[in-house]
């Protein structure tokens, strides 16, 4: 396994630091400071814009585990109440930071391990600001988990073009997100399995297109994205 530093890292190129100075907590009594937040960077004026847009952003901080988790088979030991946002602007742009302030890298030994890790990354925390930030702001989960999956989708097609042996890990952890089973008694069905609508993960991110709009083009100076559904309406 890498060392510690080494693996914060990479995290970096994930928008996750460690340790650093935040503005605004991830989890509150509510996300009213960090919805504001991304509505004062934004300046976005519907809520649902500025969830589509938040969730955009949060989705790094789950691809940035599940990323570890199939390259290293390594799992975090921290909790996501201990997160923290770190404000930024990029080139005019909003782009945040993640701050995780408790916890440490450790091995995952066992199959059994690394489906749990999955489950809790994803059918666990990042359910629950998915449910959270939707009812807050009344805004569609399958549009906030779709701006996750257009995340998770590219990290996991570049995982599959390394080793041999990350890339089986790689498939096999993106296998596992999409079997129903593994969000039996949290969701209906995997919402992940419908956006790929039968493709190959390399087949889906070659002619990546979304089933829904993430409103990125509402965000003053801002147009539709390349494979946004609404292009083919207009």
């Amino acid at each position: 396994m890498l060392q510690q530093k080494e693996l914060w890292r990479e995290l970096e190129n994930f928008h996750v630091v460690q340790d650093k100075t935040t503005t605004v907590p991830l989890l509150d009594k509510d996300f009213s400071k960090l919805l504001n937040l991304a509505k004062e960077r934004t300046k976005a004026e519907q809520p649902y814009v500025i969830a589509s847009i938040l969730m955009r952003h949060a989705a790094f901080l789950f691809t940035a585990q599940l990323f570890l988790l199939s390259k290293y088979r390594v799992k975090w030991t921290g909790d996501v109440a201990q997160v923290g946002v770190v404000d930024r602007t990029l080139d005019d742009k909003w782009a945040p930071q993640w701050s995780l302030s408790s916890g440490k890298w450790i091995p995952v030994e066992t199959e059994n391990d690394v489906k749990e890790t999955i489950k809790r990354i994803i059918c666990h925390d990042c359910r629950m600001i998915v449910k959270a930030v939707a009812a807050e702001t009344n805004s569609s989960p399958l549009v906030l988990w779709e701006n996750i999956w257009g995340y998770v989708l590219w990290m996991y097609v570049q995982l599959l073009n390394q080793g041999d042996d990350i890339s089986a890990r790689a498939r096999d952890d993106l296998e596992f997100l999409q079997d129903s089973t593994t969000w039996k008694d949290v969701e209906r069905y995997s919402p992940f399995q419908r956006f790929l609508n039968g493709q190959t993960p390399e087949e889906a991110m070659a002619h990546y297109a979304r089933v829904t709009c993430c409103y990125y083009y509402k965000i003053p100076g801002n147009d539709k994205c390349s494979y946004c559904p609404k292009k083919q309406t207009d």
